[in-house]
Parts: structure tokens; sequence; C-alpha cells
């Protein structure tokens, strides 16, 4: 897949922070194609960072025809998206400047493999249970297996061999510390969530 485009002062090469990111906003998307024509599905994602690798995973249901597009041979891409806003020219010191959009988002290119087999399933299922629920694994552990087998032939557990790590981190760089520091301070007053997270991102990247 063609790489996105983005200024070099947006551009987020910190692999920690990346994979932090992904974690935050761990539903996220991914694209294939099926037929030349693009597919996508909304799922929520695990990540894990080992040294400078990174692996992904997630399940879908069986009855969901993308994962039969799955092969090692295509790349997928899969979207992280995270806090945005619009950003008013009256914060600018230029009075010839317009408005634009703040925000932060990660792009992951990867071939895609498939777990064949129930006990990997299972474990994937764990680990997600893990992940958002640790309190329900106790319950989850007494679910008869017969049970679980059936939930298993449900769905379809997969995994990405992460070949490229894109971030797109859009928070004003291109403007002075002062405009950079005003903008945050105005986000961060409002009491939309994604509003207030790109002020945080913002007075993050400032070092504040």
């Amino acid at each position: 897949m063609i790489p996105i485009y983005i200024p070099e002062y947006y551009k987020e090469m910190d692999l920690t922070r990346l994979v932090a990111f992904m974690k935050e906003f761990d539903f996220a998307t991914i694209i294939s194609s099926v037929d030349q024509k693009p597919i996508a599905t909304h799922l929520p994602f695990l990540i894990e960072q080992k040294g400078d690798k990174v692996e992904i995973t997630s399940h879908m249901a069986r009855a969901n025809e993308q994962w039969k597009s799955f092969n090692e041979t295509e790349e997928v891409l899969i979207i992280f998206q995270g806090p945005h806003s619009y950003i008013s020219p009256k914060f600018y010191d230029s009075n010839k400047s317009v408005p634009t959009w703040n925000y932060a988002s990660v792009h992951v290119y990867g071939t895609p493999y498939i777990e064949t087999d129930d006990r990997s399933t299972f474990d994937l299922l764990k680990k997600t249970i893990v992940n958002y629920e640790p309190s329900f694994e106790r319950a989850y552990n007494q679910i008869p297996m017969e049970h679980k087998r059936k939930l298993a032939k449900e769905l379809v557990g997969f995994g990405i061999h992460v070949t490229k790590i894109e971030g797109a981190f859009k928070l004003n760089q291109d403007k002075s510390i002062q405009e950079q520091e005003r903008i945050a301070k105005a986000l961060l007053r409002s009491e939309d969530n994604a509003i207030s997270e790109i002020g945080k991102l913002m007075r993050e990247n400032l070092g504040l």
C-alpha cells in the first residue's frame, strides 16, 4: 500500500509512543482488498511491543467475509484513530491564517496470518478478556470447554506481521511555541474529551 502523506514536522517516529497510542485507541479499523475493492472491519486489537518488534492480534466473526481475503503476500492497513479537533484561526498571530484540524493517528501495515487451531483462538480470547476485564477471567475459566469450542468455531483469530508503522500527530508544530500553548490551553477547557485530549497531546509535545 502507498504510505500516507505526512509533513516532516507532524511525523511521530518514537516507537514506544506510537505503541502507547495504539494501546490507548485500540478499537481500530482493518482494511484489506477483495476483488480489488476495499473492505473494512472495526475491531479491538491487542498490541504488544517486544524490543523493536510489534505484535498485533485480534479476532472477527467467521461470518465476516473479510478474513477470507487475508494472505501472507498482500498487506493490510490498520488505522488507529485518536482525538481530533477543529482549530480556529483566532488563536494564530497572523491575520492571514485559516482554520485547520488537529489530530493524531497511526497507520500500521503488515501481512495477516490466521490462527488455525482452537487452542490459539482460546488463548487469544483469554488475552482479550484479561486486557479489557481481568475480573472476568475466573468466570471465563469456568465456562465448559465444549461451549468454548462452539464459540471458537464462530470466530477467526488472526495476527499481523507488522512491516511498517506511520504516526501522524498534527499538533500545530508549524506554529510558534506561544501559539501552540495558546491553542492547547483553549482546547483543555473543552468538555468534549476528543477536543481536550488533543490539548493534552499538544502539552505533552511541548514538554509541559
